[in-house]
């Protein structure tokens, strides 16, 4: 499998002089987690993430996304294995890969798309066996779920 495979290509992109307070409510009304950011051409200047705004007081919601995003930016070509780009996303934690052409942002991938791959794959272990039920394999390997509200009177967890 290669990145285009798996890559986000209904990219958002944001300007680097919109104002973060735009950028606050795009990611807060869809379902991901980073947008690239560009300049006035078009070109990759940086990334912004849900992360980012942990440093962002109220009063500086008008300041440009320039003054908050990180730069500069992992890109990687569409052609590149996944797993060799899920070991450079582990080792450098890193949780957003830009894919670009000529600089221009077109694609995107995350942590979680590498997940989310793995996680529809079909093998689950040395013998390719298809599982089909999830949860009953995963109890069968260890899979417990503890309940830390069973007694509440105790505020250690313990019975």
């Amino acid at each position: 499998m290669i990145v285009k495979d798996l890559m986000t290509a209904a990219l958002t992109t944001v300007k680097d002089s919109d104002p973060i307070a735009r950028v606050r409510r795009l990611l807060g009304d869809q379902s991901f987690h980073a947008v690239p950011v560009v300049n006035h051409w078009g070109d990759l200047c940086g990334i912004v993430t849900c992360a980012d705004f942990v440093r962002v007081l109220p009063e500086e919601s008008r300041r440009p996304v320039r003054d908050f995003m990180q730069a500069p930016v992992y890109t990687i070509p569409e052609t590149v294995e996944v797993p060799l780009v899920a070991r450079f996303m582990y080792m450098y934690r890193v949780r957003h890969l830009v894919i670009t052409n000529d600089n221009k942002p077109h694609g995107i991938v995350s942590t979680f798309d590498l997940i989310k791959a793995m996680a529809e794959s079909r093998s689950v272990g040395p013998d390719d066996a298809p599982t089909p039920d999830l949860r009953t394999e995963l109890e069968r390997r260890g899979l417990n779920l503890i309940d830390t509200t069973a007694n509440s009177n105790d505020s250690r967890g313990r019975n």
